[in-house]
């Protein structure tokens, strides 16, 4: 096409769209596709609010929280940009929504509408011309693509340019059809001439799509972790061997490293077990499918499975979650007792969720314990697994740490009160009369009572560690907690920086579950301040599962990393199998480099590791020649790459050199160059840093919880998982440790389990 046509198409086009603008308000070409309620102009969001904020008034935008969804429209009123807060278009409005109104917004709103405020009905009008909104929403797509790869280039983030080149040389060709047909359409507007810009513009609106995914910053190592509740994928039927693979495969292609298959869930299981019913949604027909040479176990299918593809699998565990009632749920198992349940202050059993009843297990109660720990060590025994984690590792809600004396006892939202439970606290705690009535009226009882319950979880922690580990050396223990940290403690009775802290967790996972991508990587800088070296952290992210663009969970996962994070764990696959857009989004990501996860071989990080890193530093950071000291810093990185990687000598070398290249990195005078080269060697140095004191803790030679301040100059001898027992992992050792702070609570329960023995 010569550039005269091309001009003069994109004149036509012009004309068309101010032709439009005019012809909008008598409503020509367009349907009315909603009509909309406001709830008010400006000022704060609250609950279920519609809220509409005008230029004239927030030039900036609208300023509120991750917890809703926003559309943007300009002074011509066209809809411009739709996300969790979007920028404020110069003369328009935005509309943003939380909660119910929110939902309205996601799913109502597209680019290229047409959207009218009355201001006197506080009514917005929304409008659509079919064949408007495929062509601007289009042109809109790929002009928002190309800027996001300028600004990713000039940000010096390594992603595949190759491949985005070619997608948008074929784009741009589409262009010059959309543009034709659209002027066809403005002729004619027939069904036909139509049905040609939906098919134009569709084709690039995926061009677009994957020049956008394309557009994430890659990395070397990155952990992409998953939760996964089986035959929960659109798709997957994993009653199946061949079902199984499938997903691994699907797996695989997206980049997951390590797979996080819900192992016992509400009460049930989806493997073999001695102690815990089998999960009834697991069975086709009512009996327990076979799966080729695994047999009749799901579980060691995975395993199998997986290892051929080189993913991890872990056993997500949903520890004190007993069952859940309902519409659509199985309810409780026949082999709970009803005195293992938990009750709140009235007595009743069982937390509200919606629609749903979730029963909790009384942490307190030593059937409870029992059970739980021999399903622990069954698990650790029969099965191939690389980690455990532990999640519902806490009480039910509770606001009892807000509850202020003189207010009605029907305000209270609190949970335990067993008689188990309730006679020990009093006993061990030194108080006599009616428990409930003190806990009305006390706020050292009520603080007291709060403690009494943490103890009981993190004893609960103690010894299903030491059950594992005394089944399976080396066996790692990860944990799913509460994204406010202090929230875990003051509501759901779980101090789990404790845990970290005692050298109990390899990995902590924060549930950030929200749409604010800074919330998410300022929450992974929080964590990884209070884990220091002791555990990875990932970001615990589901922005799909809540209905938010795929492109949200993209912006997290990148974040994660950005922000110091091991990597990413999503919640959950039932939102990414089957779902086209998710599923390409993780493949494109992983097609230009294979990740390594930060939990490969410290010798494998290092070599491959930094080996990336010196290869950027010519091809991106030095492009043009504004990396002053870059000989320097590769001198060191040069220097790393030949040191002996013996443990924790090795490592500890690693992490001084690595200091030195980033203090060397204070003087390098670009920002860009700067920020990107401490993303990089910041991270490098957080694993060895990391690997020095998983190292020394899974040796016994540092009990953290005995001595606080790690030893130095070690050579430690790892020894082997399957032969030889880490000195740390029995129960003698921790044990000491925790009397020293529980010491009653801890002392009753080893107590009973004598006694059982006997």
């Amino acid at each position: 096409m010569t550039k005269i046509k091309q001009t003069l198409i994109c004149l036509i086009a012009l004309f068309s769209m101010i032709s439009f603008m005019n012809l909008r308000v008598e409503g020509n070409n367009m349907n009315q596709v909603a009509v909309i309620s406001v709830t008010k102009i400006g000022g704060v969001r609250n609950t279920n609010n519609l809220v509409v904020y005008l230029a004239k008034d927030y030039p900036d935008g609208s300023d509120q929280n991750q917890w809703g969804f926003e559309a943007a429209v300009n002074s011509e009123g066209i809809v411009v940009e739709l996300g969790v807060n979007v920028r404020m278009p110069n003369g328009g409005f935005i509309v943003s929504g939380h909660g119910t109104s929110e939902t309205t917004v996601i799913n109502t709103f597209k680019l290229g509408q047409y959207v009218e405020f009355n201001q006197d009905q506080m009514k917005l009008y929304v409008y659509e011309d079919q064949a408007f909104s495929y062509y601007y929403g289009a042109k809109s797509n790929l002009e928002n693509a190309n800027l996001r790869v300028t600004a990713q280039v000039n940000a010096m983030f390594d992603i595949d340019l190759t491949r985005i080149q070619t997608f948008q040389n074929q784009a741009n060709s589409l262009l010059s059809d959309l543009e034709e047909a659209y002027q066809v359409y403005q002729t004619n507007q027939s069904p036909s001439a139509l049905s040609v810009v939906k098919e134009k513009a569709g084709q690039i609106n995926n061009l677009s799509q994957d020049i956008y995914y394309l557009s994430y910053p890659n990395f070397k190592i990155e952990g992409r972790v998953l939760w996964h509740r089986p035959n929960s994928g659109q798709g997957y039927d994993e009653l199946t061997l061949e079902g199984v693979k499938k997903m691994l495969d699907q797996m695989k292609k997206m980049g997951i490293q390590t797979i996080m298959i819900e192992t016992f869930w509400e009460g049930f299981v989806c493997y073999q077990s001695e102690y815990l019913p089998y999960q009834p949604q697991m069975k086709k027909n009512g009996v327990i499918p076979t799966y080729g040479e695994y047999g009749q176990d799901y579980l060691k299918c995975v395993i199998g499975e997986a290892k051929k593809r080189g993913i991890e699998i872990h056993a997500w565990t949903e520890t004190f979650l007993a069952g859940v009632s309902g519409p659509g749920q199985i309810g409780l198992s026949s082999h709970i007792k009803q005195e293992w349940l938990s009750v709140n202050y009235f007595g009743v059993p069982g937390e509200l969720s919606g629609n749903a009843t979730l029963y909790y297990f009384d942490p307190a109660n030593l059937e409870v314990r029992t059970l739980l720990t021999d399903a622990y060590r069954e698990l650790a025994r029969n099965y191939d697994l690389d980690a455990i984690e532990l999640d519902y590792i806490r009480y039910p809600y509770s606001n009892l740490i807000s509850f202020k004396n003189g207010q009605s006892t029907s305000m209270i939202n609190d949970n335990g009160y067993t008689e188990y439970a309730m006679n020990d606290f009093m006993t061990s705690y030194g108080y006599s009369g009616d428990m409930k009535q003190l806990i009305a009226t006390s706020s050292k009882a009520r603080n007291e009572w709060i403690k009494y319950r943490t103890q009981k979880v993190t004893e609960s922690v103690m010894v299903f560690r030491n059950a594992i580990l005394e089944e399976k050396p080396g066996m790692k223990i990860t944990i799913a907690v509460a994204a406010d940290h202090q929230q875990g403690i003051n509501n759901y009775c779980q101090n789990w920086t404790e845990w970290a802290k005692f050298g109990w967790i390899d990995s902590v996972k924060p549930m950030a579950y929200t749409a604010d991508t800074n919330y998410v990587g300022n929450l992974t800088q929080i964590y990884l301040d209070l884990v220091g070296s002791m555990s990875l952290v990932y970001a615990g992210i589901g922005p799909v599962y809540f209905g938010y663009p795929v492109t949200v969970n993209q912006d997290q996962m990148t974040i994660a990393v950005l922000k110091g994070g091991a990597g990413s764990a999503i919640f959950a696959a039932l939102n990414i199998l089957g779902n086209e857009e998710f599923e390409r989004a993780l493949e494109l990501s992983a097609s230009y480099i294979p990740r390594l996860s930060p939990e490969s071989a410290p010798q494998v990080l290092l070599d491959e590791g930094l080996s990336y890193i010196l290869d950027k530093m010519d091809r991106i950071y030095n492009r043009d020649l504004q990396f002053n000291n870059i000989e320097t810093i590769k001198t060191i990185l040069t220097n790393v790459l030949a040191i002996e990687l013996t443990p924790v000598v090795g490592y500890e070398k690693v992490v001084e050199e690595l200091d030195k290249a980033i203090n060397e990195l204070s003087k390098t005078t670009n920002t860009t160059i700067k920020q990107r080269m401490f993303e990089d060697l910041s991270y490098m140095r957080r694993l060895f840093d990391y690997l020095i004191s998983r190292t020394l803790i899974n040796s016994g030679d540092w009990i953290p919880s005995l001595n606080p301040n790690r030893p130095s100059g070690i050579s430690v001898k790892v020894p082997d998982p399957v032969t030889e027992k880490p000195k740390g992992c029995g129960c003698q050792s921790d044990f000491a440790i925790v009397v020293s702070t529980l010491a009653i609570p801890v002392l009753a329960f080893f107590v009973y389990r004598r006694r059982q023995s006997i």
